[in-house]
């Protein structure tokens, strides 16, 4: 089941990716978490380490997001303790910061989270989100979109986000996109493992016909 948003004033859902998200400083220094009872500041210092970021869109009063969400804290429990190089951020979509942070205490989420409010200084993540709830969308580092809930323009829901952000996670040969990196660079190391290919086969050639001739001798 999904919940589709009144009002919604963005353009709809994206496609699985391509799509960019900005990371701005007048909503990353409003970032919050619920902390005894209370929503206190997170420093956006916390994403620095994040090759990932994916972006959790819900609301206390949607009852499918309380289906939803169990599953994506299991998941960042489970995954987070393996591979510290990721992060969740909630974006609300409630009528307050108190229901937010209620849904987000229900829910046991302890991930940063952006204040309905503050939700609103950022058009490029709400309209990443879609026209409906719950719904996920994962970048990588440069905000570039990986995967969404909408896929082919189709609402898949949040696990589909899911499985691709493990999947990424746990690809052995996986470099994420940097800023200090370019799309060259798995070329790169593509052409570095087949010059080592080759040396070893030049060796055991030489090996080999050697081996023949000691044999042709004797």
């Amino acid at each position: 089941m999904v919940v589709l948003l009144a009002g919604f004033s963005g353009c709809g859902f994206l496609t699985g990716g391509g799509g960019v998200i900005a990371f701005k400083r007048d909503w990353l220094s409003k970032l919050v978490m619920p902390v005894d009872g209370r929503l206190v500041p997170v420093n956006p210092e916390r994403l620095r380490a994040a090759d990932y970021v994916l972006f959790y869109y819900g609301a206390n009063w949607c009852g499918p997001c309380h289906k939803a969400a169990p599953g994506v804290v299991d998941a960042y429990r489970r995954l987070k303790s393996m591979y510290p190089n990721f992060e969740v951020i909630f974006v609300s979509r409630d009528h307050s910061p108190e229901e937010m942070a209620i849904y987000m205490a229900k829910t046991g989420m302890p991930w940063p989270a952006v204040e309905p409010q503050t939700a609103e200084l950022m058009p490029d993540v709400l309209a990443a989100g879609g026209s409906a709830i719950p719904a996920a969308v994962l970048v990588d580092r440069t905000g570039l979109i990986l995967s969404s809930s909408s896929q082919g323009g189709k609402y898949v829901g949040v696990q589909p986000v899911l499985e691709e952000l493990e999947r990424l996670l746990k690809a052995p040969d996986a470099i994420p996109p940097t800023a200090a990196t370019s799309a060259a660079t798995p070329v790169v190391r593509d052409s570095v493992a087949a010059r080592s290919i080759d040396k070893t086969k030049e060796t055991v050639s030489k090996a080999q016909d050697n081996l023949k001739r000691a044999q042709d001798i004797q």
